[in-house]
């Protein structure tokens, strides 16, 4: 569709193109996605004029998931990743990254409460965490392995949230 193309890299996009990704779903349903990286100080604005695209796009739901997350510790960059089905209206999917330097219990625990104000399900992400912590050997985990938090709109209510964690694998010398 070359309207969602000029939306994602028409000339008046700060987007960089990122890289392209196919979700299978176990109902046959696939989508693919477009990813692009952006400046968290052009996501708004991008948003805007990729929102023609998108009719049924609302930013007020992101503007309130990033400014409850730690400004401090995440990345300059934001992912984009607009979904395109068969089925159903093409979705856009943002996901904030973290500075693992930056990133302490108190950010860790405020993303967490982002977690459960929308799903109820912190405390999964809560028991993988500490699982990666507790990992002794060959496999040792960064002290706050959450690397990103990822929101998908518009979709279900409440939002399809995607959480990232990196666990460091440390090198052996024989």
């Amino acid at each position: 569709n070359l309207e969602l193309y000029e939306a994602l890299y028409g000339a008046s996009s700060f987007a960089s193109f990122y890289g392209i990704g196919v979700d299978l779903d176990g109902d046959g349903s696939a989508r693919a996605k477009l990813y692009t990286r952006v400046k968290q100080t052009q996501l708004i604005p991008e948003l805007l004029r990729m929102c023609s695209a998108f009719p049924s796009a609302t930013l007020e739901p992101l503007r309130e998931f990033s400014s409850a997350l730690p400004q401090e510790a995440l990345t300059d960059e934001v992912e984009l990743a607009v979904a395109l089905r068969d089925d159903g209206t093409p979705t856009i999917k943002a996901t904030y990254f973290f500075l693992g330097d930056k990133m302490n219990r108190e950010n860790e625990s405020q993303v967490l409460s982002l977690i459960e104000q929308y799903h109820r399900g912190a405390h999964l992400v809560e028991n993988c965490l500490q699982v990666l912590r507790s990992s002794k050997g060959a496999f040792q985990t960064r002290e706050h392995p959450l690397h990103g938090l990822g929101v998908e709109l518009p979709g279900s209510q409440p939002p399809k949230l995607n959480v990232y964690l990196q666990p460091r694998v440390a090198v052996l010398a024989l």
